[in-house]
């Protein structure tokens, strides 16, 4: 699922306030930038896996266009590789 790093800080820090609990103790830029870099890891480790499908989605595509992004998922797990 591919959504804006900056959606996903703050989507997050609204989650552990309704919690009632503390995060990371990092700026918010800061945490983005973090998890921006994993995710580059993780996709560049994905993208050698030949043994694994990987169908990306997006996050605002989806909300916007449910029914597309849904078709492009199913022909995506019906190819033999999805990048």
């Amino acid at each position: 699922m591919h959504r804006p790093m900056n959606e996903v800080v703050a989507s997050q820090g609204e989650m552990l306030q309704r919690r009632g609990t503390e995060g990371a103790t990092l700026a918010p830029k800061a945490l983005a930038a973090a998890l921006e870099d994993h995710v580059r890891q993780v996709t560049a480790w994905l993208d050698q896996q030949r043994h694994m499908r990987v169908c990306h989605v997006h996050y605002r595509r989806l909300l916007r266009q449910p029914e597309e992004e849904l078709d492009n998922w199913t022909r995506c797990w019906a190819s033999s590789r999805c990048h």
